[in-house]
């Protein structure tokens, strides 16, 4: 028989890994010296090392390589644990090819000055909310701001309580980007509820996942954050399933400098 330390240099194992063998009974010494401490090996168990690395090699994890052991070398056994790793690895590597297609399109988007990210992708959940609602067709982008003003004087006349989150947002229902006869529906979250009119509804909005992008400054960068939102979805795992959506933070009514004004545009995703 071998000594622990004769052993781990013919088997090229570390002392500790087969201590730890031992421990998860994966592969036992013979015996165990009472005295000294000592673990003896029987030469015949460096094939069962050999076995060992073979399948971490394989990155099939330890517990799994003690079920292979102890099927005896049952074929149809091992070859199940053996397609299990290959779609496993398949799973990887297309996760690692987006990976790689998702730095890609964060080092084109990195500020050449200041060294971060230009335009950020997050993956978020917006929840459903009691909101007062106004959607009309309008001619063009600019004519928006008329609407905001349609929805003030109706929240004022219901007396409304604005809800904590009362971030103006805008969805954009035309099913491509559109600069005239722009359909868009414009909401406010509130407390409790109000008398629906020609003008306005009153809603529960559903929850929607969105990949969303926030940034500073005026509304003109609009189309380089979509830009970052579709390059980000071609290497993710969603698709587009509904319409655009801007989250007003900070708007011209608050402050009238566009450095200062806080925007953020959302897609509507699902999983692929």
């Amino acid at each position: 028989m071998l000594k622990i330390g004769d052993f781990s240099r013919l088997a090229n194992t570390s002392i500790r890994m087969l201590r730890h063998y031992d421990e998860i009974d994966l592969l036992k010494p013979i015996t165990i010296d009472q005295n000294t401490g000592y673990r003896y090996y029987n030469v015949h168990q460096l094939d069962i090392i050999n076995q060992i690395s073979n399948y971490k090699e394989l990155g099939i994890s330890l517990a799994g390589i003690r079920e292979i052991l102890e099927s005896n070398g049952e074929l149809d056994f091992i070859q199940k644990f053996m397609k299990i790793r290959m779609v496993e690895l398949n799973e990887e590597s297309q996760k690692i090819k987006k990976q790689m297609s998702l730095l890609e399109n964060t080092i084109h988007n990195l500020g050449k000055d200041t060294g971060r990210l230009k335009y950020a992708v997050v993956l978020k959940t917006i929840p459903g909310r009691e909101v007062i609602s106004l959607r009309k067709i309008i001619p063009s982008r600019e004519e928006e701001g008329m609407l905001w003003g349609e929805l003030d004087q109706e929240i004022i006349k219901q007396k409304l309580s604005l809800s904590k989150d009362c971030h103006a947002l805008a969805i954009y229902h035309d099913d491509e980007y559109k600069d005239i006869d722009i359909d868009v529906e414009i909401q406010t979250a509130i407390n409790g509820a109000g008398k629906d009119s020609d003008h306005v509804k009153f809603l529960t909005t559903p929850e929607r996942k969105v990949v969303s992008v926030t940034f500073r400054g005026s509304y003109d960068q609009r189309p380089q954050v979509s830009k970052a939102i579709a390059d980000w979805l071609e290497a993710s795992d969603y698709v587009m399933d509904g319409p655009m959506i801007n989250i007003f933070h900070v708007t011209p009514y608050e402050t009238p400098e566009p450095q200062n004004w806080i925007t953020e545009v959302c897609y509507t995703v699902t999983s692929k």
